[in-house]
Order: structure tokens, then sequence, then C-alpha cells
């Protein structure tokens, strides 16, 4: 956590970012550590991301979709439902539907968090939960993973300047998942590495 507080304007703003690729040692890994980061389980299912073909990756999307949607109660947003429809039938959102996610659902939820901890002083008690575990922000992790995933996956219409990388998706429903995660990455990995269309 840094500290800075997100605003909808800033939300609703483009961003730029940096990739790397692992590893960024200049020696080469050892055998040992290399079979440990491919087992890794997060490693593990962006492989599977990158592997499987756009229709498997539009089915985990929308089973990721749909599984955060219900576990925090965003199917009330209108254009959450909009969205669940849109993946499920193997569309990307367009540029106004990105535009109304961030509006009607991050910034909302963003002000959900902002707002208790306004209201909760800048004290901190023993008692306080951990950024991990506070409810309100696992649910504006689930509406910026929602987000992210109604772009679709990276296809081949698609550059990585187009989209944000589809992986942040899974990375920010993990953040929102909590303990939860490592059932539902087994799942979205099963799903991306299925055999059937």
């Amino acid at each position: 956590m840094t500290g800075v507080r997100l605003t909808a304007e800033w939300l609703s703003g483009a961003h730029p970012y940096l990739t790397f690729q692992w590893p960024l040692a200049t020696e080469p890994p050892t055998p040992e550590e290399l079979a440990e980061h491919r087992n890794d389980p997060e490693v593990r299912l962006r492989d599977a991301v990158e592997a499987a073909p756009e229709s498997r990756q539009f089915a985990a999307l929308a089973h990721l979709a749909e599984l955060l949607a219900d576990r925090f109660r965003l199917g009330g947003f209108p254009v959450v439902r909009n969205v669940l429809a849109d993946l499920a039938s193997g569309r990307r959102a367009g540029a106004q539907r990105v535009g109304e996610l961030a509006e009607r659902l991050v910034a909302p939820l963003a002000q959900e968090v902002f707002h208790d901890d306004e209201e909760d002083g800048e004290e901190n008690s023993a008692d306080d939960l951990s950024f991990e575990q506070d409810p309100a922000r696992q649910r504006m992790q689930a509406g910026i993973a929602l987000q992210i995933a109604a772009r679709g996956p990276k296809g081949a219409a698609l550059t990585a300047l187009d989209i944000p990388m589809v992986f942040d998706a899974y990375h920010h429903a993990g953040l929102a998942l909590g303990d939860d995660w490592p059932a539902a990455r087994e799942t979205l990995r099963q799903i991306l590495s299925a055999t059937v269309a």
C-alpha cells in the first residue's frame, strides 16, 4: 500500500506501465531455480493463458467475471451484467463500456474504500483488518479485475498497447479473492487448458 489516494479522475485516466521478463539477473538461472519458477502456480496460470486459444481465454474470463460478480455482489451494477453477457458470448467490451466500468463500477467501489478510510481517521488500531482482508478493498479489486477482463483476451486484432495485459485481470482477482484464490486459479487453469472449445 502506498498511501496515495486514488481519485475518480485518476482512475479514469490512462497510465503507463512497464513489464519485465524474468529473470532480470545477468547470470542464467540454475536448473533448480528455473524448475521452481516454472512450477509457481502464477507462472503456470500465465503459461496457460498464453497457450490457450481465444475461445478458452474468453471462457476463463467469463468464469472469473461470474465468480467475482457473485462473490462480491456486483451483479446489481447494470454495466456488470452487460460485461458478463459479453464475455459469455466471446465479445470484447468497447471503449465506451470500459469507460462505463471505470465510472459506474470502479470509481464508486474506490469511493467506498476511501470513504471508510476517512471515517476511521488516520489512527490504525490493532483490530483493523489488513489491506488484504478489508472487504471494501477486496470488492474494489474485484471491480478492477472485471474492468480489465471486459476487454477480453489479447487476440490477433489487438496488440499489447491496445489493452493491458490480460493477466492483470487475474492478478486483481487474486487480490480480491485472497485465501480463495488458489482454488479459483486452479479452476481457471483447467478451463484454459481444456481441449474442448
